[in-house]
């Protein structure tokens, strides 16, 4: 019998009171939401959720459906660290619309997920194949990014990538 999948998102893991961990890793089945106890394990989840690791879930390992996208966002920080706090903001829903929030505070109010970090390039990848998504314009961004980090903190990109102008998503491919 197949189980049926409600969530777009499972973590092996609990969050605990306001999202903070409460580790129960050693149970084999996952957490929809990061929240609620299922009967499902990783082996029942159907191609198309892929696993990832992201300081949104307090860096467990979690599994998010990359079919059924609607729309992705791409957030770039400029900080000293080349995608540790980058984001990508993904609806299931549509559209994603920015906004401009109290204080002047920037954001997306109708997302469904939103991931940091180095795990981002997977999902685009695997939402790029599993939904049809065109993410040129991401990979733009990040090219960006990629080029405004090597600017500012070329001892640092050296460092890690040498002199070579590195294309991330093949390293990810």
């Amino acid at each position: 019998m197949q189980k049926q999948l409600e969530s777009f998102l499972y973590t092996k893991g609990r969050y605990g009171d306001r999202n903070l961990p409460d580790y129960d890793e050693d149970n084999e089945y996952l957490y929809a939401n990061g929240k609620y106890l299922t009967n499902i394990r990783k082996e029942d989840l159907p191609e198309g959720y892929i696993e990832f690791s992201s300081g949104t879930i307090w860096y467990r390992t979690g599994y998010i459906k990359t079919s059924g996208i609607q729309d992705i966002k791409f957030v770039a920080r400029k900080n000293n660290h080349l995608f540790r706090d980058d984001y990508i903001y993904i609806s299931y829903r549509g559209k994603i619309t920015h906004d401009i929030f109290k204080h002047d505070y920037e954001g997306f109010p109708d997302y469904d997920v939103h991931i940091c970090g180095k795990s981002i390039f997977p999902i685009l990848l695997a939402a790029e194949q599993y939904s049809g998504l065109d993410i040129s314009e991401i990979k733009k961004q990040i090219e960006e990014k990629k080029n405004w980090y090597r600017e500012n903190y070329s001892k640092d990109y050296i460092e890690c990538f040498g002199d070579k102008d590195v294309d991330f998503f093949e390293i990810y491919k």
